[in-house]
């Protein structure tokens, strides 16, 4: 359950649908879906039209938002991330667009596959782009740390990122926690 909602299977005509039903196993609105529909978070659903194209609804099963190629789920900070192809256009809570960006923007296209990863990759108000950068949710650079090759391996709740980062090529990597603010380890592992 999330936000009172959940999701589940059914069969609706003999074929298998799914619903969002309440908590007290009543369907909680009168639409279903073929494709697995999206937990509720900040008050909206994402669901994917028979066309294929994702909307947001709200509790009542209504769309709220135009038709995009990909939607994610609302983070904690209130943004949630639409995909029309090359651009990507960042919703608060309200649907307001706040940031409309070119898919290159973070190193990679944003495509349906990619965008899961994306959202597990940002935090706190800061995303890390798996290679060396940190960028805010409008794209401006928070830090950049010069180097070969660094990947994310968590992020811890206090919004601290656990790193593993590697100057060069031939330099042992650095695994430990750097505030995405600063780009500063805060901890570092020992090597044992």
């Amino acid at each position: 359950f999330s936000e009172g909602l959940a999701v589940v299977g059914v069969y609706v005509q003999g074929a298998p649908k799914y619903v969002y039903i309440n908590t007290k196993g009543e369907v909680a609105f009168d639409r279903h879906f073929t494709n697995r529909p999206l937990p509720f978070t900040k008050g909206y659903g994402v669901a994917t039209k028979t066309n294929g194209r994702s909307v947001l609804i709200n509790k009542n099963g209504e769309i709220c938002s135009k038709e995009y190629r990909f939607i994610t789920n609302f983070i904690p900070d209130g943004l949630a991330f639409a995909s029309n192809g090359a651009t990507l256009e960042v919703l608060d809570t309200v649907l307001k667009i706040v940031s409309t960006l070119g898919g290159d923007i973070f190193g990679f296209r944003f495509f349906e596959e990619y965008m899961n990863d994306f959202t597990s990759r940002y935090f706190n108000g800061v995303f890390w782009n798996g290679d060396r950068c940190f960028f805010d949710y409008k794209g401006n650079e928070v830090m950049i740390r010069e180097g070969y090759n660094g990947d994310i391996k968590a992020v811890s709740q206090d919004g601290l990122y656990h790193v593993m980062y590697q100057a060069g090529s031939y330099d042992t990597p650095i695994d430990g926690f750097v505030d995405p603010k600063t780009g500063k380890y805060v901890f570092v592992f020992e090597k044992e």
